[in-house]
């Protein structure tokens, strides 16, 4: 087993930990719609007025540019909604390419999901394209830190 493996297992093993710890003391949820719940803290931005105030005033927030179509970006909608239940000091967006396609285009977005991490206004670090758990957990934690 590689590192990268390792490190994928124990981000799946904790996320399911998390969520088996959760449901055992949590009422059940409203939503019918459990493979895409956005019920996190996750804030779906609508407009590119309203993705630049949310950039504007949060000092930390990271970015899911997705669309609906994807297959890749359901699968890892429910982990980025778990993380941001998580982080608290991240804002956690979703931006869908094909409703705000002028912020997607404004950051060269052209694969989906990419995840792109704010600091301060500004984008730090690279975008991460796909749907990688860990690597996404990864890029969370620098965020954070």
């Amino acid at each position: 087993m590689t590192v990268v493996e390792i490190l994928f297992f124990l981000v799946v093993v904790f996320i399911f930990i998390q969520t088996v710890n959760k449901s055992s003391t949590s009422p059940p949820s409203s939503s019918t719609n459990s493979s895409f719940n956005m019920a996190g803290k996750v804030v779906e931005v609508k407009s590119k007025a309203e993705f630049d105030d949310l950039i504007k005033n949060n000092a930390r927030v990271i970015v899911d540019f997705s669309a609906t179509w994807c297959g890749p970006c359901k699968t890892i909608a429910p982990i980025f909604a778990k993380l941001s239940e998580t982080y608290g000091n991240i804002k956690f967006v979703k931006v869908d390419v094909d409703d705000v396609a002028e912020v997607a285009q404004a950051y060269s977005v052209t694969a989906m999901p990419t995840f792109l991490s704010f600091k301060d206004g500004s984008v730090v670090g690279e975008p991460l394209r796909g749907a990688n758990p860990s690597a996404l957990t990864a890029q969370v934690n620098m965020l954070s830190a």
